[in-house]
C-alpha cells in the first residue's frame, strides 16, 4: 500500500466519503496541513489527518475510509495510516497518539485490537465557529 500527503484536490473526495457515510463532512479550513492518504494503485483507500501542537501527543483525526472499497482492503490501509502516524509520533518525540471515534463506526473494536486503548466515553464534541 502506497502513501501520500493529502493535496487540497483530494477534497472533494472525502468530502464525499465523509457524505456517503452519513457524516457531516468536515470543513476544508479545519483540516491541517499534515494529511496522509493511503492507496492501493489508483484506488484511494483511507485518509486521515495529524493535528500537532504544544502538547506531548499527536492526535489522529478526521479518518474516513473509501465507502465503496472492498472491507478488508480499507482495514489494511487503515494499519498503514496508524503505522505512518506512529513513525510520525516517535520522529516528533511525543509518546503518545490520541484519536477521537464515532463508537457506532464498527472501527472502535479494531483500533482495541491494534493496541489503542479506550479513554473517555460518551463524549460529544462540540464546535463553535468565531
Amino acid at each position: 500500500m502506497d502513501i501520500r500527503i493529502y493535496e487540497d484536490k483530494d477534497y472533494k473526495t472525502l468530502e464525499g466519503w465523509w457524505k456517503e457515510h452519513g457524516w457531516e463532512p468536515v470543513p476544508e479550513f479545519m483540516l491541517s496541513d499534515y494529511g496522509i492518504v493511503v492507496s492501493n494503485g489508483d484506488e484511494d483507500l483511507v485518509a486521515g489527518f495529524i493535528l500537532e501542537g504544544n502538547f506531548e501527543f499527536v492526535m489522529l483525526e478526521w479518518i474516513v475510509g473509501n465507502p465503496t472499497a472492498k472491507k478488508t482492503k480499507v482495514y489494511k490501509a487503515i494499519d498503514r495510516l496508524y503505522s505512518c502516524a506512529e513513525k510520525i509520533a516517535k520522529e516528533r518525540k511525543v509518546p503518545a497518539l490520541l484519536q477521537t471515534l464515532k463508537p457506532d463506526t464498527g472501527l472502535s473494536k479494531y483500533v482495541e485490537k491494534n493496541g489503542w486503548i479506550q479513554g473517555d466515553t460518551n463524549i460529544t464534541m462540540y464546535l463553535k465557529g468565531v
